[in-house]
């Protein structure tokens, strides 16, 4: 039966951090492929964050409240829920799809704003109900550090936007030797990388001072699953030879398609 599968005999790995891998995992072994899991990314909360605590007492003086990750709701909420609550008048916005269930399953309540087409900073920004927010006040869940394009279009459409970092992230330390003994073993036909930040963690950790040569030429001559063409941008120079397959957008059921359709 297992022969019949589309991804029978395929090897992929999936970089996803630790915590948020499973669900993609168990999609691409429903489809026949054998999954190697290596997290690209550590989240952790920040312990007692003040600057968010701030931003979350003064919620029921705010417009609207931004979460660029389902991180972000994950953290976020458990804050708001610790210091307040989510004021009625907020209206809520997410990045993506996950982070908009997600934030409905905690919040109880749906969320107001999600991107119409492109689930990214770029997509939540063309949103109608962010054209006009001269005078509004924002407050951006997120993680310490990364993209600002968020907060600085939205401040030159007149918009008073705060920071709430709930969390951070880390850059793992992959075991090289037992990377490249599974590699030898069994090579890898795809790596699944789901943001930019992934894409950096994975080169440092193969630079020349540190990873076997081998191993570095198979990942740089491996193909790349990637969900935005702003990851593709940074690929030939990093070194990596394929052309990239690129998702329709960052959800799991996305990049099983996209594979899918390239090894079909």
């Amino acid at each position: 039966m297992s022969q019949n599968l589309p991804l029978t005999n395929k090897h992929i790995m999936v970089t996803r951090p630790a915590h948020q891998a499973s669900a993609l995992i168990h999609l691409l072994e429903q489809t026949g492929a054998r999954v190697y899991c290596q997290p690209l990314i550590e989240i952790s909360a920040i312990d007692k964050p003040a600057a968010a605590i701030e931003q979350v007492k003064k919620l029921s003086n705010t417009n609207i409240a931004i979460f660029i990750s389902q991180n972000a709701v994950t953290h976020g909420v458990r804050l708001i829920q610790q210091y307040g609550a989510l004021p009625e008048q907020l209206k809520l916005a997410t990045v993506g799809l996950g982070s908009a269930t997600l934030l409905e399953t905690l919040a109880s309540r749906p969320v107001d704003i999600i991107p119409q087409n492109a689930y990214h900073s770029e997509g939540l920004l063309a949103h109608p109900a962010l054209q006009n927010v001269d005078g509004q006040t924002i407050t951006i869940f997120r993680g310490i550090g990364g993209r600002n394009l968020l907060a600085e279009t939205l401040r030159e459409r007149g918009a008073k936007v705060d920071y709430a970092e709930v969390y951070q992230r880390r850059c793992p330390q992959i075991n090289l030797q037992q990377l490249a003994k599974m590699w030898q073993q069994q090579p890898i036909d795809a790596i699944c990388i789901t943001s930019a930040e992934g894409l950096d963690n994975l080169v440092a950790n193969i630079s020349k001072k540190t990873a076997p040569e081998q191993l570095r030429a198979a990942i740089l001559n491996c193909r790349l699953v990637i969900v935005n063409q702003r990851i593709e941008s940074q690929l030939q120079q990093h070194g990596f030879t394929q052309t990239p397959i690129i998702t329709d957008n960052v959800s799991d059921k996305a990049i099983v398609d996209a594979i899918i359709k390239n090894f079909m």
